[in-house]
């Protein structure tokens, strides 16, 4: 377990080099608990990847998929290359919803991995760019037992995140 998060953590850390504490954690609480927390209701999941696809520009040359398995396959399918392959959104939003009735969530496994992945910051053995904020970050985040959260404000300004998380390559 302990390797496997670890790589998976350093890989996304080399792709992207902007990551903050928060987007390592969102990165394995997607790979721990699914997507569940993100389907409301069939109708309103669809309205917001409808919008999303809207307003994202088709680009061939970004990755399809995104490999985050830890325990059960899991990805990140993007949107822009999903719609310069003109993969159908109603596809993408399917197997979106597929995923979040069958995937396994465990939120112990999930505090397991952030406790890792914690200790690895800690003793520098994983560099983040915020460091100092772990102990602060990790108060809050058990205070609010383990919520959801979004990408921080330089993740997200640096790779504009479109995508949706998905169990299989399609």
């Amino acid at each position: 377990m302990t390797e496997r998060t670890v790589a998976l953590v350093s890989q996304h850390l080399v792709k992207y080099p902007e990551m903050r504490i928060v987007d390592v954690y969102k990165l394995l609480y997607q790979a721990c608990m699914g997507p569940e927390h993100a389907l409301t209701d069939r109708k309103s999941v669809e309205v917001w990847l409808l919008e999303e696809w809207e307003s994202v520009s088709a680009d061939q040359d970004e990755g399809l998929f995104e490999n985050i398995t830890l325990f059960h396959p899991i990805f990140r399918v993007n949107l822009r290359p999903a719609k310069a392959r003109e993969i159908p959104p109603i596809e993408i939003l399917q197997a979106f919803i597929n995923l979040g009735n069958e995937f396994p969530k465990n939120p112990e496994l999930f505090r397991n991995v952030w406790d890792t992945i914690s200790m690895r910051i800690r003793n520098e053995s994983v560099a983040v760019k915020d460091p100092d904020i772990l102990s602060e970050f990790n108060e809050t985040i058990k205070t609010d037992n383990f919520p959801v959260l979004h990408h921080s404000r330089e993740y997200a300004e640096a790779y504009k995140p479109a995508y949706r998380l998905v169990g299989s390559k399609f």
